[in-house]
């Protein structure tokens, strides 16, 4: 009996709550924040799903889309191209949206953006499937599919920033393009933060071989 709760309330977390958001999002939304029927735990599983998939694109997609090689498999450096982008957005839009009366808290944004790879999340599965079976004349229809799936993710966090925020969708708008310029100028600084020290490494470490080879 417990089981069976429990199933059930997987259920209703990960596949029917957010497909419900995909066809009512704005009643969807205000029932993931003020109704909190938006989980943490449901969002690191989307985390997780989107990072396994991306290896398993890798590794299983039919051979017509597939021009990587098994062997180049590097599941860490396909899981940060996810993970990191993600946490980018987030820390980026949490600044901006703070300075523009943004009412979202920055795990709500996190959360929002989880939430959001959920239709492309169903999306891959169907390519990473039919890739293996479809001919090349056939294979038109999957990229139709992955198109629709990154559609569905805009949409979602289109939505989600209205409802998360409290903004219109102008004021979503400007705040994502502000959003994008804090990404790029997050990057330069960390840019700028690794080549100090990297120098200051070599410094050291050049110092330390001089004094090895004196002494």
């Amino acid at each position: 009996m417990k089981t069976k709760r429990f199933l059930k309330k997987l259920h209703e977390d990960i596949i029917k709550f957010p497909a419900y958001m995909i066809s009512h999002p704005f009643k969807g939304y205000e029932d993931f924040k003020f109704g909190k029927k938006g989980k943490l735990y449901v969002a690191l599983i989307f985390l997780a799903l989107m990072s396994f998939i991306q290896v398993l694109k890798f590794t299983s997609l039919g051979f017509i889309m597939n021009p990587n090689n098994p062997k180049d498999l590097n599941s860490i450096k396909l899981t940060s191209f996810v993970v990191f982008p993600v946490i980018l957005f987030t820390i980026a839009n949490w600044n901006v949206t703070t300075l523009f009366d943004g009412k979202g808290k920055i795990k709500e944004i996190f959360m929002m953006v989880c939430y959001s790879l959920f239709p492309f999340i169903l999306t891959s599965i169907i390519v990473i499937i039919g890739s293996n079976y479809l001919t090349m004349d056939e294979i038109v229809l999957l990229d139709v599919i992955h198109y629709i799936g990154v559609f569905g993710v805009v949409y979602l966090m289109f939505f989600g920033m209205i409802n998360i925020h409290e903004y219109s969708p102008l004021k979503v708008i400007i705040t994502t393009i502000m959003t994008v310029v804090a990404i790029g100028i997050i990057l330069f600084i960390m840019l700028l933060v690794f080549t100090l020290v990297r120098q200051v490494y070599t410094f050291f470490f050049a110092i330390l071989k001089e004094l090895i080879k004196r002494y």
